[in-house]
């Protein structure tokens, strides 16, 4: 490894998710597994994610060039602070079959198999996921023309738990253009419960 620097809600549609039709895929996405991995500053080899995931205290950021940790609020605050805007997709790049250009969609399966999508695209938001989706996510796939980043929590409410870490101390900010085929890579795996989208990257607040 080396060191690097650092350089409303939306309730009805959850009792009554559209299923949208499977098509192929193999499309231009922008899939995390391929990007580096910076982990508080310091670049690690992509497979070396899972001795990260069970952390109590975990924060994540999927942008277009790299994926980032940081293990405190500080940090990762630290770091939006520096990145005020997510980054665009890249023009060449084909949008999903799943869902539009400013949306995301979210799937239970791990590799985002199956036909059955959860979509929510901007400005809505979802604080308390309904039974049939909460803690069952597990892949993500963000529109290219979104403009913020999505983001995911383990608990409701968008709590981010208390300043010194705890049982809410997980979250998930997805650039546009992204797909997360496999949330266990953040241990955010069936433990989502709300999602929001946010203009900064921040632990205690979203613009």
């Amino acid at each position: 490894m080396k060191t690097v620097f650092r350089g409303v809600a939306l309730f009805a549609l959850l009792s009554s998710v559209p299923v949208f039709a499977e098509g192929p895929r193999g499309l231009d996405r922008n899939v995390d597994r391929g990007k580096p991995l910076i982990v508080d500053g310091v670049q690690y080899e992509r497979s070396e994610i899972k001795q990260f995931s069970d952390r109590e205290e975990m924060y994540w950021v999927a942008a277009q060039d790299a994926t980032y940790g940081f293990t405190t609020k500080e940090g990762v605050t630290a770091f939006g602070e520096e990145r005020a805007k997510p980054e665009g997709r890249l023009k060449s790049a084909v949008g999903s079959l799943y869902i539009g250009n400013n949306c995301a969609g979210f799937n239970k399966n791990v590799g985002c198999g199956g036909v059955d999508w959860l979509p929510l695209c901007t400005p809505n938001s979802i604080p308390y996921i309904a039974n049939s989706w909460n803690d069952v996510i597990s892949c993500v796939e963000t529109g290219p023309s979104i403009g913020k980043w999505t983001t995911l929590y383990k608990c409701y409410n968008y709590d981010p738990g208390p300043p010194e870490g705890g049982n809410c101390s997980h979250i998930l900010w997805v650039a546009p253009g992204v797909l997360l085929d496999d949330l266990n890579d953040f241990n955010m795996n069936n433990i989502v419960s709300s999602i929001r989208f946010c203009s900064n990257v921040n632990a205690f607040s979203c613009t």
